[in-house]
């Protein structure tokens, strides 16, 4: 039944905000992913407000306090749910925090097949372990340069995105 199924994500959504305050939540990849599907989702909800709210006030947030050092892939994708606001809701919040994770794909070092290393180049995880691509940054970060890239029509960008996953 399909109104069960929206009324439980309705239900797990409103679980999930209810019980984590958007400014405790970190700049990092399980909280991104699931506020990207949120802000996704809210379209399809009669608490679009509510979820769009708690978005909204969790990239107000990092507004205010300023990103975490952006040095590898788990630090990207928040980003998603920031574009997610101002394409379908015109909510400009975000722009600040999307700049600065484009700003970092666009800088940092690319490895010799055109992508970047998933741990990054000065993150402690980088200095650990060899380096590496992970198909999971297909979402972390390449998922944001081609929406990103298509709205603003940076085409270097775009073409970066979309040459990820034959890359990967």
């Amino acid at each position: 039944n399909f109104n069960y199924f929206n009324n439980s994500i309705d239900q797990l959504a409103f679980t999930f905000i209810n019980n984590n305050k958007p400014n405790k939540l970190a700049w990092d990849w399980s909280p991104a992913i699931f506020l990207y599907g949120l802000a996704k989702y809210a379209h399809k909800s009669q608490y679009k407000t509510s979820f769009i709210n708690y978005v909204h006030n969790y990239h107000n947030h990092f507004v205010k306090n300023d990103l975490p050092n952006l040095n590898w892939a788990d630090r990207c994708p928040s980003a998603l749910s920031g574009l997610e606001l101002l394409k379908s809701f015109n909510n400009k919040i975000a722009i600040p925090n999307i700049q600065k994770v484009i700003n970092f794909l666009k800088t940092t070092k690319k490895n010799s097949l055109g992508s970047i290393n998933h741990f990054g180049t000065n993150s402690w995880m980088a200095r650990i372990f060899p380096q590496s691509i992970w198909v999971d940054s297909l979402m972390m970060w390449a998922v944001l340069a081609v929406q990103f890239g298509d709205l603003t029509k940076d085409n270097d960008l775009l073409e970066f995105g979309l040459k990820q996953p034959l890359i990967f």
